[in-house]
């Protein structure tokens, strides 16, 4: 995926690749979960890691993005890809006020942050989503959960809380995107479940934001 000319985090995307090939399990045949999935761009990465035999589920609450999102999937022709128009949460019963356009009303796409980290005269456009955990959507006691890709702009910790079945279950490779330069509030909580950080990491200048940042955790 492009953006401006440039191909869009390109060195996270093959950190990705790298750390995914050389995790202890392969992702072939897996099942790779996204959340944050903003206009696809990982999707076809992951597709390719997953492998003919593999599913990517991907969560989206952002309607814009969403409908970019199945775009990106339709026309790479990811078939074995599942889009979800969902935020992420402990305990799937939650819903999410989601700031989607500026004041300006410039769409805010991957920087979409939830009521409460925006106030009312800060925000153009508000758009409502349902949340649902990841223990309860996905299909994971009868296939393993490979990797977790979070970027959902510091709900990583309530959404890795709602996988606790299937962390616990499978121990997959998570990987969080987030400001290069803070470690996320998930840190604890994936440590206590025996998880280490592993290096390197990256941090991708391609992003207009100068944001991007990707943090692994491996089970021990």
């Amino acid at each position: 995926m492009t953006l401006k000319g440039e191909w869009y985090e390109a060195n996270c995307k093959t950190l990705l690749y790298r750390k995914s090939k050389s995790h202890t399990s392969s992702l072939a045949g897996s099942l790779v979960a996204t959340g944050g999935v903003y206009f696809g761009d990982y999707l076809p990465l992951l597709a390719s890691l997953a492998g003919e035999e593999g599913v990517v589920h991907g969560f989206e609450p952002n309607p814009g993005s969403f409908r970019l999102a199945k775009a990106t999937a339709q026309a790479n022709r990811l078939a074995r890809v599942r889009l979800y128009p969902n935020c992420l949460s402990a305990d799937g019963e939650a819903s999410l006020k989601l700031c989607v356009r500026s004041p300006g009303g410039s769409p805010l796409g991957g920087l979409s942050t939830g009521f409460g980290k925006r106030e009312d005269h800060q925000c153009g456009q508000f758009a409502e989503a349902s949340c649902v955990s990841l223990d309860a959507t996905l299909p994971w006691q009868h296939r393993r959960v490979g990797l977790l890709l979070l970027d959902l702009q510091g709900a990583e910790q309530e959404a890795l809380q709602g996988a606790r079945r299937l962390i616990t279950r499978w121990r997959p490779l998570i990987a969080i995107e987030q400001p290069a330069e803070t470690l996320p509030r998930a840190w604890p909580w994936l440590s206590a479940l025996g998880y280490n950080r592993t290096a390197p990491d990256c941090s991708s200048k391609s992003s207009r934001y100068g944001y991007v940042g990707l943090m692994f955790y491996a089970a021990e």
